[in-house]
């Protein structure tokens, strides 16, 4: 972790950036599906730029850089963005000196971009959610039974009446 603070006259600069890389490995209830078993991996490299004059006016940049191996090569990555600005109006003379009680009123902006690994479908978690199995590729019905054509062959996904839908 890197961290800096500075106090240049009436500005305040700070810094901070973090690398942060985690393993999780589940080894109870993993029911019957080998994924739940491969050990949930992430890496990240955070940081932060803030600026401050007289403790007045304030601007902040955030990001992560994230990475999960429950995506597919090549889109393991995301960027997450953040920025803010601030006018801590409690802190202008014209508060201070008439509104003596006032100890903190703040007008704050913020917008940011975030992201999440944890997808669920239906209540389960799903892992490595590009793979499928080769149950999945046939069509079935309501019941989960298979579908099979006028020759007793097996319908793949996607399929309908002979036709390829999207």
């Amino acid at each position: 972790m890197f961290n800096y603070d500075r106090k240049i006259g009436d500005h305040n600069l700070g810094a901070v950036a973090r690398f942060t890389r985690d393993a999780f490995t589940k080894t109870v209830d993993l029911g019957n599906d080998i994924k739940n078993g491969v050990s949930r991996r992430n890496q990240a490299l955070a940081g932060r730029l803030t600026y401050n004059w007289k403790s007045r006016y304030v601007a902040d940049f955030n990001f992560g850089y994230t990475g999960s191996e429950n995506f597919a090569m090549g889109q393991q990555y995301g960027f997450f963005p953040a920025v803010a600005a601030a006018w801590n109006i409690s802190e202008e003379p014209f508060v201070k000196n008439n509104v003596p009680w006032l100890n903190l009123l703040k007008v704050r902006y913020s917008w940011g971009k975030v992201g999440n690994d944890q997808l669920k479908i239906g209540d389960n978690n799903e892992r490595f959610p590009y793979l499928y199995t080769i149950e999945e590729i046939w069509r079935r019905d309501d019941r989960g039974n298979l579908i099979l054509d006028s020759n007793g062959q097996r319908i793949p996904a996607g399929v309908i009446n002979g036709l390829t839908t999207a």
